[in-house]
């Protein structure tokens, strides 16, 4: 608790710093350097938004980590090579990050692989999007991995401007993308084209940009990044999400508040 207070007595003070080197030229050099309510409830909400962004450079570096254990390129980390790896610390020695979830755990959110039952693969994007690496700040508040697969969806969203696209118009589309895990553009393989063609089959030669299959899809052109669209929990019928799995708990009802 002691290291946690310190660390945001110095996070409070490199906010407060930061403002008044941003507002150097407009300051009066003759005022003491003080804040109002104003600007600290300002400086406060501007924290709780870009914290986010700072969390999420952590997730980075477990994601380089994860890559470089990949060895086959395809976004999956075999588990025993996951498990042998030594705990990640910082420059004062504080841990960052740790891969020690058991292997129920990981099944239970996704990130695992069992193609193979003898062989269990992680699901890196799964793995990084997963509760686990959630920072909890308040009981509004939840910081997780940034979704790196939005990036990639939204600009498909963008240029394609509508909620489906043939094939032809997102092949060389998305053959032109780079990623954080990808510095030069890949053309896509030709198989990987030609389930793009296989899913517009089924529904009027158009991709639907929002469903299942398209996801499915993304995750084996960017593996890294999107991730594969699991169906964790389902309903009494077998096929559809229960809402309990937005809360964590079957006996919770969802409600809401004027």
């Amino acid at each position: 608790p002691t290291h946690a207070m310190d660390e945001f007595g110095k996070l409070a003070t490199n906010l407060a710093e930061a403002k008044f080197y941003c507002e150097r030229n407009s300051r009066n050099p003759f005022k003491a350097k003080t804040l109002s309510v104003v600007d600290v409830v300002q400086l406060v909400q501007e924290a709780v938004e870009g914290m986010g962004m700072w969390q999420d450079t952590d997730c980075k570096a477990m994601k380089r980590s994860l890559v470089h254990l990949d060895p086959e390129g395809d976004g999956r980390v075999p588990l025993n090579l996951v498990y042998d790896q030594p705990m990640t610390t910082d420059a004062h020695g504080e841990q960052v990050f740790r891969f020690s979830e058991s292997q129920d755990y990981l099944r239970s959110v996704g990130a695992l692989d069992e193609y193979m039952p003898s062989e269990p693969q992680v699901l890196v994007s799964n793995y990084l999007l997963g509760p686990a690496n959630c920072y909890r700040s308040t009981a509004l508040h939840t910081f997780c991995c940034l979704n790196e697969c939005d990036a990639v969806l939204g600009e498909v969203e963008r240029i394609v401007g509508g909620p489906s696209a043939a094939p032809h118009v997102l092949v060389p589309l998305l053959g032109n993308m780079t990623t954080s895990s990808r510095d030069e553009a890949e053309p896509l393989s030709k198989e990987l084209a030609q389930k793009l063609s296989a899913i517009a089959v089924h529904n009027w030669d158009k991709v639907p940009l929002h469903g299942r299959l398209f996801a499915q899809w993304l995750h084996f052109a960017f593996p890294y990044e999107c991730p594969y669209p699991h169906v964790t929990q389902k309903d009494r019928s077998g096929n559809a999400l229960m809402t309990s799995y937005f809360h964590g708990h079957a006996t919770t009802t969802a409600n809401w508040t004027d």
